[in-house]
């Protein structure tokens, strides 16, 4: 959650009229564009979209008096604020920076004659998933790099397979160290495919922590954090409550989903063909039960040095779990500086409970005439391309069709899953078999042996 002045927080709750700029740079140059909702080329409307991989936008900006027209801003710095009028006067709170990806100038033949321009926006996240690797990075059984050491590598442009791409710094938040990232040493068991995405080979190096990454806005620019979420406990970083009350943020509407956390045990153990036998285990009690005291069981193979890796390995691997398998979703007045990852709680008095969780998706719109909207979901979310591929809209709690879609997708998703899944089992087998002698044969040595 990002931090707020009293005043904000204070207008925000009281659900009043949200605010919205857009503002455009470009690196050497000092000239700025800016437009809001009182601007000659006012924003109207806005689709921005959120979560831990992904962070897109499309902004409509009305070119009333053609200027945009002239100006090609592709390639530009982009940054949404939202925000409200407060005693203190208009008060912004700066989401994560985008890239230009596309710029659409459109003309609509009416009467006076529209000219519209749409801007297609994309995060940092989603450009590394342009970005290929150069050459495969494969280390050997004896490589001493921590996972920390790679992220940084992968993100500072220094590892030889991301080196032609812009170097981006990591900021580790107070209290991110969770004894695996500056301890566990992937060794062979990371690999880098060339031609594999930035962000491909940066996910798979942090799915060994219980660590998480989002881009923030950082003095303007977009910085990689990585920290441990709260996942449990009443300590929250924003609280929902539909009771009538100045100090409270209400909410429209909450649906609530639980759902099975499958798989339900997690192994991590040495290749077979390993030196080491090391092994550990994690697993979700609540699962199990419900299923009669059954396992669904993830195996993983890794280069660990000991039981105790295998098993905190297990941990972070359950975790990552069992925050996916959080469902449900609530609509709310505007929030300017609620976070993908962020803990949040809803307390429902009509239904007489309360629901706790990590956000994993985020989506604010806005349209010309109408209110903002303001959406967010718990859980995995569908991963997210460059600007113009955007995540379903919200399921509202009484649309069963829709309901049904939304659960259509996510099984998709999940079936990508286990096909990454199988093929990094194939890479398991093939990348940490080794020969070994088994027999000893005598060779004749000097001239004329075999004659």
């Amino acid at each position: 959650m990002r931090s707020l002045s009293d005043t904000l927080t204070s207008m925000q709750k009281a659900s009043g009229p949200a605010l919205c700029k857009i503002v455009l740079t470009q690196q050497g140059d000092s000239t700025t564009h800016t437009y809001d909702l009182g601007t000659t080329n006012r924003i109207m409307g806005l689709s921005h979209p959120e979560q831990e991989w992904g962070q897109t936008a499309q902004v409509l900006i009305d070119n009333r008096d053609a200027n945009l027209s002239a100006l090609t801003l592709e390639g530009y710095t982009a940054v949404i604020s939202y925000g409200y009028n407060t005693s203190s006067g208009e008060e912004y709170s700066a989401t994560a920076p985008l890239t230009v990806i596309s710029q659409v100038n459109d003309t609509i033949f009416r009467p006076n004659g529209d000219l519209l321009t749409t801007f297609g926006l994309a995060g940092l996240f989603n450009l590394w998933g342009e970005q290929e690797a150069s050459e495969a990075y494969a280390p050997d059984r004896i490589n001493t790099d921590t996972v920390k050491t790679i992220l940084d590598a992968i993100a500072g442009a220094t590892l030889t397979a991301f080196s032609d791409y812009p170097a981006h710094t990591i900021t580790y938040d107070s209290g991110y160290d969770d004894s695996i990232i500056n301890a566990f040493k992937p060794k062979d068991a990371f690999f880098v495919a060339k031609g594999e995405s930035r962000l491909s080979a940066f996910k798979k190096v942090l799915a060994y922590t219980k660590t998480k990454a989002r881009v923030e806005n950082d003095s303007g620019t977009a910085t990689i954090h990585i920290f441990q979420p709260t996942t449990t406990g009443s300590t929250y970083d924003y609280e929902y409550d539909d009771a009538q009350a100045l100090t409270n943020h209400n909410f429209f509407n909450k649906s609530v989903r639980t759902r099975l956390v499958l798989p339900n045990k997690v192994v991590v153990k040495n290749h077979p063909d390993h030196e080491d036998s090391f092994t550990g285990n994690d697993t979700d009690a609540a699962s199990y039960a419900a299923l009669g005291n059954q396992y669904y069981t993830e195996t993983i193979y890794a280069r660990t040095a000991s039981n105790a890796e295998c098993t905190r390995l297990a941990e972070a691997r359950i975790l990552t779990h069992q925050l996916n398998a959080e469902k449900g979703h609530g609509i709310a007045p505007m929030n300017v500086g609620q976070e993908v990852i962020d803990y949040i709680n809803i307390t429902d008095s009509a239904a007489g409970d309360s629901r706790a969780g990590n956000i994993g998706f985020l989506q604010r719109n806005y349209s010309q005439g109408s209110a903002f909207e303001f959406e967010f979901r718990f859980g995995r979310l569908l991963t997210t391309g460059l600007a113009g591929t955007l995540p379903p809209r919200g399921t509202a709690v009484d649309s069963p069709e829709l309901s049904a879609m939304w659960d259509y997708l996510e099984g998709l998703n999940d079936n990508q899953q286990l096909i990454v899944s199988a093929l990094e089992s194939l890479f398991d087998r093939t990348e940490f078999t080794h020969l070994s002698v088994t027999e000893e044969m005598e060779i004749p040595q000097g001239a004329n042996k075999f004659t």
